[in-house]
């Protein structure tokens, strides 16, 4: 006989608007490559590999018994900002600290933090440099605690065997955040790197098993939305399980989300209930019914608090901490539920096996009682068996009046080798409605799932409800006011706002909100049902405000030029009309307007200028800090009978300066810039600083290669000269020196 094989899966649900539970936006690091120093790229924490073989043996017991299915290894650390990384101070005042960590041969890394807290307007990140795969930023929004009283925390896996860690603090903070990594799991299994030059197809888990989206599945299309997978985190490692969103009889989505007793993994509702650390995965499925070689997007959630659990019938209750429905992607739904003992005539399962993508599983009869479990073998479908695996304890069993009778205990079932004689084994739901006529509320089901008192034995399941804010403004200055209304709305709804709002009077569906004297930031305003956040509008308060973008600008002398700066989406939400700019290390450059969604620029004389951009929203703007775009502005030339170029660009060490014979007379290349001279002359080669000052020299005789050693040189971007000594102007080109390019 088989032995026992437990099985864990989380389940979730999201709302409509708002990106994700972090900003959702590239770290500085990879938005800014050059900008990071060198000595910030060296500093990388190289950890050892874990003993695999001792994993191994220690895998060939657990897989055997009751418990979620481990894929992550721990290895204990102890960074901060204090001991560990690189801080680096940017041009406008602000810091970065940044933190790499490989950990040799890992599959993937998932950080967990025994405190963690971030003052407002500063940000967190952690990608991996390989893929710029990146989560982030988190913000002071949407954690918890305090800088006395920090929390634990979790972010999710970032695949392959490195990651990086990156606080910014703005030059406006002057509290300094709490971050202390204390393990980092390092992933060995049950984790298929979509970045991997070889895809196993997703996933792990055995080939009989079914896709939600198969035609299995089309009729569970809602109640799929209630089912996830979730990171558990024990003193083992991580493991996989399963669990699903649950409603009450307030019908008021408090995110609750039934699981396995045995998924706890040492928590308990009375003696330890912090999951704080739990990662929940939303949504994690193909879009079809073929496994696909490309992974669904990680929409993820943090944290949890066990509210009751019993091994009776194997269950645990916990209440999320973060909301899912502010994830972009996840339609929650909380399923409905019979305590009458009833099973029904049929059910399905829908489960994540061994962390792989959801899966459905089907049964065409009645679940047969077994004292405090439902038993049963699975049905072979048209597209296979779809047993259960590990990973999948927790997961529910929904009958065909589609309500929640149990969530998945154990059984025979372990893979694929023999689907017709793998039994699957659920905690009965009637059950753990008393828990067994337990005293302690934190054994039963019934004080939180039906908070009314109305006993009832049957409770359908529920949607979020739709709601949308169809009007109010999306800039406000400091010191005004605006009116929002929400579509939909009623009395149980409650509006709330981010820190540099004032809520004021309601009237119907509306409500006015006022901007708070001295933000220049990001904000909202939102509608909630309970803890659930229903709808939001982004509002910019106050001037804008950026991290200056470098860009580069090529012109021909004595032609008037426009430039129209680019903005990212971010920029775009500071309601920018105009911009402010100003001439930096001018040299022979003029300048049509000071104000202007444009510039007209006319250069003079060889060599560079360089123009500032800042921003202008119907607040003003903020001429005196950083300026939005540094434009390094250029002469380009007309004809010649040489084509300079260089190469590599950026360099990091031998630059390859080029002179090659053109017969073509041509305003420009696109490896270089051309010029007319005689027969062949002396070149004089320099490369000048960003300050105008010359920092490498050298001649060169006829056409054909030289080579410049820029290793010592710090980064930056210099301008190339070559001139032949008569009055013709030097042919020049910007080079970018950043140690590491090549």
């Amino acid at each position: 006989m088989k032995k026992i094989l437990l099985l864990t899966t989380v389940s979730l649900f999201v709302c409509a608007l708002h990106a994700q539970i972090t900003t959702n936006e590239m770290p500085y690091g990879l938005k800014n490559v050059t900008a990071v120093t060198m000595a910030n790229k060296q500093n990388v924490n190289t950890l050892p590999a874990p003993n695999r073989a001792a994993i191994a043996r220690e895998d060939s017991v657990n897989d055997s018994q009751p418990g979620p299915v481990r894929y992550a290894y721990p290895v204990e650390v102890n960074f901060t900002p204090a001991n560990s990384g690189v801080w680096q101070e940017l041009e406008d005042g602000s810091k970065i600290w940044r933190l790499k960590v490989k950990l040799s041969g890992a599959l993937s890394t998932n950080a967990l933090y025994d405190k963690f807290w971030l003052p407002e307007g500063a940000k967190f990140f952690v990608y991996s440099e390989d893929t710029e795969q990146y989560i982030g930023a988190i913000t002071s929004e949407y954690i918890g605690g305090s800088r006395e009283n920090p929390i634990a925390f979790a972010t999710a896996i970032i695949y392959g065997e490195s990651a990086v860690f990156e606080y910014y603090q703005p030059a406006s903070v002057s509290d300094s955040a709490v971050i202390s990594i204390s393990r980092i799991d390092y992933g060995y299994r049950y984790v298929n790197n979509p970045y991997a030059n070889v895809l196993l197809g997703f996933g792990d888990s055995g080939s009989c098993q079914v896709n939600i989206n198969c035609s299995e599945g089309n009729n569970w299309q809602t109640e799929k939305h209630a089912v996830a997978k979730v990171n558990v985190v024990g003193p083992d490692g991580s493991s996989w399980c399963s669990c699903a969103l649950v409603n009450n009889t307030n019908n008021d989505l408090t995110p609750y989300v039934l699981t396995a007793d045995h998924c706890l993994k040492g928590l308990d509702a009375i003696s330890n209930n912090n999951a704080s650390q739990w990662v929940f995965y939303w949504e994690y499925e193909s879009s079809g019914c073929n496994n696909s070689a490309t992974e669904p997007t990680l929409r993820t959630t943090t944290g949890a608090t066990v509210v009751a659990n019993n091994s009776v019938s194997d269950f645990a209750l916990v209440r999320l901490t973060q909301n899912p429905c502010n994830v972009s992607g996840v339609t929650p739904y909380y399923l409905g539920w019979d305590r009458s003992g009833s099973a029904g005539t049929s059910a399905v399962g829908i489960h994540h096996p061994a962390g792989d993508v959801k899966k459905i599983s089907t049964l065409n009869n009645a679940t047969t009682s077994s004292g405090n479990f439902w038993q049963h073998y699975w049905n072979q479908t048209t597209n296979g068996y779809s047993v259960t695996e590990g990973g999948s304890s927790g997961s529910p069993l929904i009958n065909n009046y589609r309500r929640v009778i149990g969530q998945l205990y154990g059984g025979t079932s372990v893979d694929c080798t023999n689907p017709s004689q793998d039994l699957s084994m659920y905690g009965k739901f009637n059950v753990s409605w008393t828990g067994n006529s337990a005293s302690d509320n934190r054994r039963k089901l019934q004080p939180w799932l039906d908070p009314a008192g109305t006993n009832p034995n049957t409770l359908n399941g529920m949607s979020i409800p739709t709601v949308s804010i169809t009007s109010g403004p999306s800039l406000l200055c400091p010191g005004s006011s605006g009116t929002f209304t929400a579509s939909g709305s009623s009395t149980s709804y409650i509006w709330t706002c981010s820190s540099y709002l004032t809520p004021g009077t309601a009237s119907g569906n509306s409500k006015t909100f006022t901007a708070k004297s001295g933000s220049d930031a990001l904000g909202w305003v939102a509608v909630n049902l309970s803890s659930v956040e229903l709808a939001r509008k982004e509002v910019w308060v106050g001037n804008p405000y950026d991290i200056p973008n470098q860009v580069s600008v090529n012109m021909p002398l004595n032609t008037p030029t426009v430039i129209t700066p680019s903005l990212t989406a971010y920029q775009q939400k500071m309601g920018i009309t105009s911009f402010y700019w100003v001439w930096n290390q001018s040299n022979g450059a003029t300048l049509g307007n000071s104000y202007g969604a444009t510039a007209t620029v006319t250069l003079k004389n060889n060599g560079t200028s360089t123009l500032h951009a800042y921003g202008i929203n119907s607040c003003g703007g903020n001429t005196t800090g950083a300026p939005m775009f540094i434009y390094n502005i250029s002469r380009s030339y007309s004809s010649s009978s040489y084509l300079l170029s260089a190469y590599p660009n950026p360099v990091s060490s031998v630059l390859n300066v080029q002179l090659e014979e053109q017969e073509l007379e041509t305003a420009s290349s696109s490896s270089g810039q051309q010029r007319v001279t005689g027969s062949a002359p002396v070149y004089t080669i320099r490369l000048y600083n960003a300050a105008g000052t010359p920092v490498l020299q050298t001649t060169a005789n006829d056409v054909g290669t030289v080579q410049l050693n820029v290793g010592s040189l710090p980064n930056g971007i210099y301008t190339l000269h070559v001139h032949d000594g008569t009055d013709s102007p030097p042919l020049t080109q910007h080079i970018v020196i950043s140690h590491g390019a090549n």
